[in-house]
């Protein structure tokens, strides 16, 4: 029986049936064998389909109408939405090694290279001053040394690491407990639409899914299962982010944790993490040493944030160690103006500071 339809729209089908989750289609693809014999098969009053049940069966047959299948896969590529079944070479390697890893998922934007280290940052939606200080950092410096940042976008600690990531010339995706479609929650709309011009946007739910509580549980699987690690700032004992660390832990995961005050409830979850055997860190490079990760963060930095060549020698002069304005201006061979113009610009791109009144160092 020819359908017209292709493989992936096969799976596009399976992975629309209202009320047909993962668990049910597990089952029919573990029961058919195949996407095409469980889309071509007559009937499904099977002895062997024990999870679906008869109103299941009747959707799976009223929704197998060609013509209205191909009409809503061809509006994904109108609406800039790529689909992505385990069938095709972009599916993340690291998700087929996930026992309930999604048959096909959505994303906008564009995949993490598969061949750097990806990392999942994690924590309290209500996060603290600090905490949202150490995101930014953690994730600003990561992805400069060329580290995938992955987290799930939501208030607090996930959409501050995502904003570091990208401020520092990185790449960052975000897994969402919605459609890619839909901006969960709202006030992060600016950085959704950066996501998806600069990093990615994912979901195994369909376009024009709602953010509901059960979703973000089963979502955090697969925050933890992009990655080879998850750093934890910020997270009560009893919270989303301990879920994802305990996901973490059975996929094999390493788990980093950056402490904080024994008197904020927010750093219970943490300071537990760390007598449970999570690794205790207090900088990003006690994640790049782990890993083995060597870069030279002047040249990333001039690479991948678009830094003028007067910019680009003024970084080069500076070290870790505070210089005065007057003796980069005269290693620099600069004016006294060209050279403040260029700090103040440099400062406003994060990578230098002053930690004293017209002393300069570096901040990456």
């Amino acid at each position: 029986m020819n359908s017209g339809l292709t493989r992936k729209q096969m799976w596009y089908w399976l992975c629309n049936i209202r009320g047909i989750g993962l668990k049910k289609r597990k089952c029919l693809i573990d029961y058919f064998g195949d996407i095409e014999s469980v889309y071509h098969a007559a009937d499904y009053e099977r002895d062997g389909l024990l999870s679906l049940n008869k109103a299941d069966k009747e959707r799976i047959l009223q929704s197998k109408c060609p013509d209205t299948i191909k009409t809503s896969f061809d509006k994904l590529a109108s609406d800039q939405i790529h689909f992505t079944t385990q069938e095709d070479e972009e599916y993340p390697k690291l998700w087929k090694e996930l026992y309930d890893a999604p048959y096909g998922f959505y994303y906008k934007g564009r995949l993490p290279l598969c061949d750097k280290l990806s990392i999942a940052i994690v924590g309290a939606r209500d996060a603290s001053i600090y905490g949202q200080e150490m995101a930014l950092y953690f994730g600003r410096k990561l992805a400069r040394a060329g580290m995938n940042v992955i987290s799930g976008m939501a208030r607090g600690i996930d959409g501050y690491s995502q904003r570091g990531a990208l401020e520092g010339g990185g790449y960052s995706a975000a897994i969402l407990g919605c459609g890619v479609d839909y901006c969960y929650p709202i006030e992060n709309w600016e950085l959704y639409q950066q996501l998806i011009q600069r990093g990615g946007v994912l979901s195994e739910y369909a376009p024009g899914t709602l953010p509901r509580a059960g979703n973000f549980p089963m979502r955090n699987r697969l925050i933890s299962g992009m990655s080879q690690a998850v750093l934890v700032i910020e997270a009560r004992v009893k919270s989303g982010s301990f879920i994802t660390v305990d996901t973490a832990l059975e996929q094999g995961k390493d788990v980093f944790v950056i402490p904080g005050r024994v008197t904020d409830d927010r750093s219970q979850g943490c300071l537990k993490l760390i007598q449970m055997g999570g690794t205790m860190v207090s900088s990003p490079d006690d994640i790049l040493e782990y890993y083995h990760i060597q870069c030279d963060k002047k040249d990333i930095a001039c690479d991948q944030i678009n830094l003028n060549e007067k910019e680009e020698k003024i970084l080069h002069l500076l070290t870790n160690e505070p210089k005065h304005i007057n003796q980069i201006m005269e290693l620099g061979k600069l004016s006294l103006g060209e050279t403040m113009g260029e700090l103040v610009q440099l400062e406003l791109k994060s990578l230098i500071y002053q930690p004293v009144k017209n002393y300069f160092a570096l901040k990456i």
